[in-house]
């Protein structure tokens, strides 16, 4: 049996980044330390300092008596919580214990650790009186340094004179395509031109690609340590402004945003010869589609025997209870076939197809993307690597060959209108500039909202706010609120969650075990496809849950979570005690509850039937609650992926007011009007990603269409 969690949403790590130290430091201050019968007083010292962490500024405080350093407090509200924030308790233990900033660090929090680093050596130059100079000054030559990005390590090679930076060289990285890297403004290219130009370290980051971004600039920061130069002077220089202009555009068809939603309508508008811009917020290409896991949802191919009838069935009635639109289902799942074949077309290899859950759901739907197939062999296969930029690649350059423009970093702001009419859009810079973009047809592809924690707790069911959420930042809802504002129909679902061990690495895989809600109340069917458990949760109104096992499933996947615990690595994340009275108490449920619900959980695994969720008889294994055994509960937390609702359409893409009528010359497309499409329970991996591609398509032909423009060609049915 294969356990799959879902890929795209895995890729999820902290790596090193720039720690860059405050320049002002408040005067130390002196106080008397306490005194002890028969000796000399001695006085005591606080000296404080910052550097940038991975979220804002860690600020380090030390006291130093007789030279010795006896006290360090370190703060970060900014931080990570469950990460940066977690470390800086343990790395006030290693200040201490190593007397000074030569500590081993936090792994998993490279980036705050090394904020703490830099602060606290501040402190203590300050306490040993180092002048510190302003002026750059390098020993001559050439030094090579590494830190972690987003998907592994970045080297850098740096080439300096006596008193500047000549070079820099990113000689190696493994960084996702079109997000760290392949764009004249993605951090691989734009990074070392800035630092070298201004002399500086203290470069922004690049919006959508700030971990790659961090990566680059802390392996600079690495090789030039053993350059001789004063690093702080580089960290804290005066920040560059990255300068643009207000502009005045006009186009044939605007598209605000360049994820799989905004590529392909453009590609429909450019292949018939429109005039086409697209505006993007980020940077890069940091959309859902390019974060997924190369994962797309397709049915009636030649490489798998599933009918579109049959997935059609399961997306409408099993999963969607017919509580969603057949019309666009139908459209997406019979158009599969075609797409996938244009993307193969365009140069996207497809290494796999995969069931959407092995053993739950055995439909083989989902077509993963690989980097390189040279057998070009489509098998049922096990899972290897994927990524979005497999599908997204292709399509970008595609749209650059038609002559698409790409604006990046240009957030829209608002729409334009005339006499009931969409016009075109607005935008803002970071710098103030705006541009404006006059168009016939306007496409929004924003994105959804789940970037913006304000936003989901107020559309969401679920208690406490205790959530990840792994999709872009950006997403924050900027074209659903502009299509609101000038009386669009926009439907706030409560979000759809999947459910996956991603709290810690140390958590099971909940096939076995028994899952209960922070009430101490059984709620799923534990062996499930993971978005279905998670809708359950999601109904009960939990955004949380545990796993509970007792000692002898440590050979059962639960190893690890056991060792974990043990060794004080899984923190919060693994519980145990000795009675189901005091696991209870730990996990501050009433015992009771808890007590029934695992009493009946044993009487449906003696009896070898689960009457009340109908879980396979072959997970159900019994769990001792007489004390013989230790008791385990492992936290599995929800992960958002994406927001769904939002702005309402017609089924090919032409945005709605509130009386359900067209709103001339507006369409929308991808996460940013996902209505209709979703019941309570999310089908599958690369449903998503073929909605946007699916709408998109839509959105760009349709606009054609109305707009006049004779015999509209779909570049997808004619590029196979």
């Amino acid at each position: 049996m294969i356990k799959r969690i879902l890929a795209c949403f895995l890729a999820i790590c902290l790596c090193l980044g720039l720690m860059s130290c405050a320049q002002s430091n408040p005067a130390p201050t002196t106080t008397p330390a306490a005194e002890e019968p028969g000796s000399d007083a001695v006085a005591e010292e606080t000296f404080t300092a910052t550097s940038q962490g991975f979220g804002g500024d860690v600020t380090a405080t030390i006291t130093m008596a007789g030279g010795e350093l006896t006290a360090c407090v370190l703060t970060g509200d900014a931080e990570t919580p469950a990460i940066g924030g977690n470390a800086l308790s343990t790395l006030e233990e290693q200040v201490l214990a190593a007397g000074g900033a030569d500590i081993d660090g936090v792994a998993g929090a490279t980036i705050t650790s090394n904020a703490v680093k830099a602060a606290v050596q501040d402190c203590l130059d300050q306490a040993n009186g180092v002048e510190k100079t302003e002026t750059l000054s390098f020993i001559p030559g050439t030094y090579e340094g590494s830190a972690f990005g987003m998907m592994g390590e970045i080297k850098v090679s740096v080439t300096v004179d006596k008193t500047s930076i000549q070079e820099i060289n990113v000689t190696e990285f493994n960084e996702t395509q079109l997000i760290g890297w392949g764009l004249d403004t993605a951090p691989i290219e734009l990074l070392p031109q800035e630092m070298v130009k201004y002399q500086t370290l203290n470069v922004d980051a690049v919006t959508g690609a700030t971990v790659t971004s961090n990566g680059l600039k802390s392996a600079v920061a690495n090789a030039l340590a053993a350059s001789g130069v004063e690093i702080s002077l580089l960290q804290n220089g005066p920040k560059p402004v990255r300068e643009s202009s207000d502009e005045t555009l006009s186009c044939d068809i605007v598209v605000a945003g360049a994820g799989g939603a905004g590529l392909m309508a453009a590609l429909e508008a450019a292949y018939n010869g429109a005039d086409v811009i697209v505006v993007e917020k980020a940077g890069v290409l940091t959309g859902s589609s390019t974060r997924n896991g190369g994962l797309l949802m397709a049915a009636g191919t030649e490489y798998a025997d599933l009918s579109t009838e049959a997935l059609i069935d399961f997306i409408y009635e099993d999963i969607g209870r017919k509580n969603v639109d057949e019309v666009r289902i139908r459209g997406l799942v019979e158009g599969s076939n075609d797409l996938l074949k244009f993307f193969m077309h365009q140069g996207t290899v497809i290494e796999c197809v995969q069931n959407i859950w092995d053993g739950a759901v055995d439909l083989p739907a989902v077509y993963m993307a690989a980097a390189e197939n040279p057998d070009c062999e489509i098998d049922l296969k096990e899972y290897t690597t994927s990524i979005g930029s497999y599908y997204i690649v292709p399509l970008y350059e595609r749209a650059l060959e038609l002559g698409v423009k790409f604006l990046f970093n240009t957030p829209m702001t608002s729409l334009t209108t005339e006499n009931g009419r969409v016009t075109g859009l607005l935008c803002e810079r970071a710098d103030g500039t705006s541009v404006q973009v006059s168009a016939d047809s306007t496409i929004l592809a924003t994105g959804g909202f789940a970037g913006d924690p304000e936003k989901i707790a107020a559309n969401r069911t679920m208690q406490e706010n205790q959530y990840s959420y792994y999709g872009s930042n950006t997403n924050t809802g900027e074209g659903m609120l502009a299509a609101e504002a000038i009386g669009a129909a926009i439907r706030y679902e409560d979000d759809m969650p999947f459910l996956a061990t991603l709290t810690s690495a140390y958590t099971g895989n909940w096939f076995l075990s028994l899952m209960v809600t922070p009430a101490g109340e059984r709620f799923t069917k534990e062996y499930d496809y993971h978005n279905a458990v998670s809708a359950d949760l999601n109904r009960a109104g939990w955004c949380y849950a545990y796993e509970i096992i007792d000692e002898s499933f440590e050979g059962d996947a639960y190893a690890a979570a056991i060792a974990a615990h043990e060794d004080g690595s899984a923190g919060a994340n693994v519980v145990a005690a000795d009675s189901v009275q005091e696991l209870a108490e730990k996990l501050a449920m009433d015992p009771s509850t808890l007590e029934a619900t695992l009493t009946r959980y044993n009487e449906l695994c003696a009896m070898g039937v689960d009457e009340d969720y109908g879980k396979d008889a072959q997970y159900l294994k019994p769990i001792a609650v007489d004390g013989s055994k230790r008791l385990f509960a492992l936290k599995s937390t929800v992960s958002i992926t994406d927001s769904f609702g939002g702005i309402q359409t017609d089924p090919v893409a032409r945005v709605l007011d509130t009386d359900g009528d067209p709103i001339s010359g507006l369409y929308a497309a991808g996460a940013v009007a996902f209505t209709d499409w979703i019941d309570v329970e999310y089908p599958g991996c690369g449903y998503g990603f073929a909605i946007a591609l699916y709408m998109g398509r839509m959105a760009g032909v349709t606009a054609l269409t109305d707009m006049g423009v004779p015999d509209v060609k779909d570049i997808v049915l004619l590029e196979q």
